[in-house]
């Protein structure tokens, strides 16, 4: 890509570079046929001295060239480095709006919506927030509610699933860390699997109280930093709040 942008710029300034150096030549010849008549230079003098014009003017027009390609490619990075920026800044928005949408009415019994489809919506924001490919979620007695999504059409998935979600893993498991991917191979996950993508377990509990697990498949070139690790932790444990903590926000009447 670097070479084909180079040669586009080469074609883009050749037109100029060509006319610079027709009109150089045209100001050097002039100059030298002046001198050879008003002030009756010889010819080899004349050679001598429109070589030496010539090139260092050549040297002057490449030089000049050079550094308006490199000042052109120190804008395009700094407008590239803004668009990653206003894209990332686009994305933390996004996420942190939905973050805020998880407002305190899901709680609510006044309201007509059951455990099961709180919990629900909690997790398939999260799936979106986060862009998983797939996500299961199983909370534990007395609930005994499961959640599968995914975009994936692989059988296997179900299958990593439930067997991990048997198993039920009591820590905070990234695959793309590796003594956590080695953990997720002891666990009879493939290897081939999780070099093609990001595997996560996360634990729901609420204080020393289990209420279930996470279970998310992401995209190989899906970024899991500190901020997307805290998004998770957040749902998890709002999903364990919602498990387990259920006011009631009706008006008593005196």
């Amino acid at each position: 890509m670097k070479i084909i942008n180079k040669l586009l710029n080469e074609k883009k300034y050749y037109l100029l570079k060509t006319i610079i150096i027709i009109c150089v030549i045209i100001i050097i010849g002039i100059t030298e046929l002046i001198s050879y008549f008003y002030f009756k230079s010889s010819l080899e003098r004349i050679i001598i001295d429109s070589l030496v014009a010539l090139i260092l003017s050549l040297l002057l027009i490449e030089l000049s060239f050079y550094i308006i390609n490199k000042k052109e490619q120190q804008l395009k990075d700094q407008v590239d480095q803004l668009t990653e920026a206003y894209k990332y800044i686009g994305q933390i928005n996004r996420k942190i709006d939905s973050i805020l949408d998880l407002d305190i009415h899901y709680l609510d019994r006044s309201r007509d919506f059951s455990l099961e489809e709180s919990a629900q919506n909690i997790f398939f924001k999260l799936l979106n927030l986060i862009n998983a490919k797939a996500g299961y979620c199983c909370l534990n007695d007395p609930l005994n509610y499961c959640f599968l999504k995914s975009e994936l059409n692989d059988p296997k998935i179900k299958k990593i699933f439930k067997d991990l979600a048997r198993q039920k893993i009591r820590h905070f498991y990234l695959s793309p860390v590796n003594e956590h991917k080695e953990q997720f191979i002891k666990l009879g996950i493939d290897p081939n699997f999780l070099n093609k993508f990001h595997l996560i377990s996360k634990p729901v509990y609420m204080h020393d109280k289990d209420i279930g697990q996470m279970i998310l498949i992401l995209d190989n070139q899906e970024n899991i930093d500190e901020r997307e690790k805290n998004i998770i932790r957040i749902f998890s444990f709002y999903l364990a709040l919602n498990a387990t903590f259920k006011p009631d926000f009706k008006v008593q009447k005196v």
